[in-house]
């Protein structure tokens, strides 16, 4: 790891400090330990929310469990405010994100890209049903899933 570490510090044009922690160490990781359980607890309940919805339980193996866990985090990242009013997102973008995404399982209407699904003929519908399934990091596109992934 400390190699791999180094290999990324020697790559990176800013300077970079390596820093790592103690094994055990509860006090060095205690930031680290804080927001994972600040993830599950959000997941915990976005997979409540989605089953309660849904009628019926989800498998901790089910392969959404990876996209909840995803989301769980960006809702955190771009909706939970510190005590400088400011979330992280903008912390280290400088601009806070519209507030507006919809709820993980939701379903909701789409429009395909036009490079990813060839041309649109003109007489097709442009919108198709999906689910709701986040946003894409580093992007500004969401991610769908066709209804049969559930």
């Amino acid at each position: 790891m400390t190699a791999l570490q180094e290999r990324a510090r020697l790559l990176r044009k800013q300077e970079t400090v390596l820093a790592n922690s103690k094994k055990a160490d509860s006090k060095g990781n205690g930031m680290i330990e804080r927001g994972i359980q600040d993830i599950e607890g959000e997941a915990r309940t976005l997979k409540l929310h989605l089953e309660h919805l849904m009628g019926t339980r989800i498998p901790p193996g089910h392969p959404i469990m990876s996209w909840l866990a995803e989301y769980a985090a960006e809702v955190i990242n771009r909706f939970r405010e510190g005590p400088d009013r400011r979330t992280p997102y903008e912390r280290v973008k400088g601009f806070r994100r519209p507030k507006l995404m919809a709820q993980f399982g939701e379903s909701v209407l789409w429009m395909q890209d036009k490079k990813e699904g060839g041309q649109m003929r003109q007489l097709e519908p442009r919108l198709q049903h999906g689910i709701w399934l986040g946003i894409v990091p580093g992007t500004t596109r969401s991610s769908w899933a066709p209804r049969a992934a559930l």
